[in-house]
């Protein structure tokens, strides 16, 4: 009888289910494996078949032609260690696309992210593109192989953004332990505004800080150098929050989730309540100055102080309609005892004008959105 190759035995093993029933102390080139559709089916097949000299365990091969290739490619060491290499590998796979989606850099690098460590070299980077707030940004992402086994880890990446006219602003952002500033974080640093977050000094001691891009300093590496606002520093967001007559504080839930936008760095849109009137303006944090920057719908800065100055100046409003008193009517018209007969016509005169005399916010023809993010 011809003898077949074990990746061809492996591959037809493989049309029978995920589920692989592997023994222990022998080599897959002696046949010692099974496939299953069930798990069920596979745990049951170890479970009569283990004795002294057989220890049988199983394992899901989630990717089979990820596997078949790894076997075709070592025919000669085909064992139990093989496939623990196999599900740590997998393992590392799948433990660094949820870091890259937690990072902000979404799935779309997942299928490339799993080719390239299927490649193994000692290291390799994945670029990221994509427009936000009509502004280009991109990321190359940097992964490395451990010295010590086959695990990769996602240490560094370094994201640019296009200021327009030829300019562009770069930054090399560090990963610890799988945290760091995320993708829209370094966009939001990286357009000049601040982001607060969580940090950990040498004695791998936890605090809170803001932190800014200095545009004017770089370090030796050519990156910028990096402000932080302890939160000693004496930056009470919230305060600052709370001094204008913004819409979008009414209540507990919407003040916590623009503290949180904010916090990331967005620039974030809101409605101005400002003498019985409406206007859609963007708010930014700004913990060097301890306050918060205001801009009109085009960017241009506005002062607090004649927002909250035109608030204090603007007079009461009333839903209650003007009473004239001793009114009578007489023939068709409106007689008031003080002031003479008032025609129809002259009545309708005098509400015109109480209309476009009204503080009330008339109807805005559009708006223009912020980030939200």
């Amino acid at each position: 009888m011809k003898a077949i190759p074990i990746s061809d035995a492996i591959a037809s093993a493989l049309k029978r289910g995920n589920w692989l029933a592997y023994n222990q102390l022998a080599t897959v080139q002696d046949k010692e494996f099974y496939f299953f559709q069930l798990k069920a089916d596979a745990r049951e097949f170890c479970y009569n078949n283990g004795s002294d000299r057989d220890r049988w365990d199983f394992t899901y091969i989630k990717t089979p032609d990820k596997f078949l290739n790894l076997a075709k490619a070592n025919p000669q060491f085909i064992n139990h260690q093989f496939i623990k290499i196999y599900k740590m590998n997998e393992q590392n796979v799948n433990y660094l696309k949820e870091q890259v989606k937690y990072m902000g850099f979404g799935e779309k690098l997942h299928a490339e992210l799993e080719q390239k460590i299927a490649e193994g070299n000692p290291e390799f980077q994945l670029l990221f593109q994509t427009i936000v707030n009509q502004k280009p940004f991109e990321a190359v992402l940097n992964f490395r192989k451990s010295d010590n086994n086959d695990m990769y880890f996602f240490n560094s990446y370094t994201a640019k953004l296009e200021k327009g006219q030829g300019q562009s602003r770069e930054q090399t952002f560090y990963i610890n332990k799988g945290k760091g500033v995320t993708a829209k974080e370094a966009f939001n640093l990286l357009d000049g505004r601040a982001v607060f977050k969580e940090l950990t000094n040498k004695e791998e001691q936890s605090y809170n800080a803001w932190l800014q891009l200095d545009f004017k300093n770089k370090d030796k590496h050519g990156n910028y150098m990096v402000k932080q606002y302890h939160e000693n520093y004496g930056y009470d967001l919230a305060k600052s929050l709370n001094n204008l007559p913004v819409k979008e504080l009414q209540t507990d839930t919407q003040r916590m989730e623009l503290v949180k936008s904010l916090e990331k760095g967005n620039l974030q849109a809101v409605t101005l309540e400002n003498g019985g009137k409406q206007q859609r303006i963007f708010i930014e944090a700004n913990p060097q100055y301890k306050t918060i920057n205001l801009c009109d719908g085009q960017m241009n800065r506005l002062k607090k102080e004649e927002i909250i100055q035109n608030q204090a100046k603007a007079p009461a409003q009333t839903n209650a309609k003007p009473q004239l008193e001793n009114t009578e009517k007489l023939n068709g018209k409106e007689v008031h005892t003080d002031k003479g007969v008032k025609t129809k016509a002259q009545k309708e005169k005098v509400n015109k004008q109480v209309k476009e005399d009204s503080l009330l916010p008339k109807k805005r023809t559009g708006r223009k959105k912020g980030l939200t993010q």
